[in-house]
């Protein structure tokens, strides 16, 4: 199992998506360009993805940062290239970092939030 972090962008295309829209967005996209990403074990498995945190209504965001389980090893640089084509105009990537599987997890890395008023 790999474990990456990916910094995007919510751009000003997106600005009225929800949070949960924003996740399905994802989910669609990583489908969609066959990456082989981990799912959780249950009766309702789901895939293992995670937003640091839920943006409001009306927010944009840059950088966005985003937790994504991967089943195989994967070169972070195909999982751009593959990706990329998927997302819809407004969500841009910026960064990928591969992680340890130990190390804690994305929003133990993250300690605030800015925020900018126009």
């Amino acid at each position: 199992m790999k474990r990456l972090f990916l910094s995007i962008s919510k751009g000003e295309e997106l600005r009225f998506l929800g949070h949960l829209d924003m996740l399905r967005t994802m989910e669609r996209a990583v489908i969609r360009s066959g990456i082989p990403i981990a799912f959780s074990e249950g009766f309702n498995p789901h895939m293992k993805i995670a937003f640091d945190a839920a943006l409001g209504v009306g927010v944009t965001a840059d950088p966005l940062y985003l937790e994504m389980k991967l089943e195989k090893d994967f070169l972070p640089e195909k999982v751009s290239a593959l990706l990329t084509p998927q997302l819809p105009q407004g969500i841009m990537f910026h960064e990928i970092k591969e992680v340890g599987l130990d190390s804690g997890k994305l929003v133990t890395f993250l300690n605030e939030d800015v925020y900018e008023m126009e």
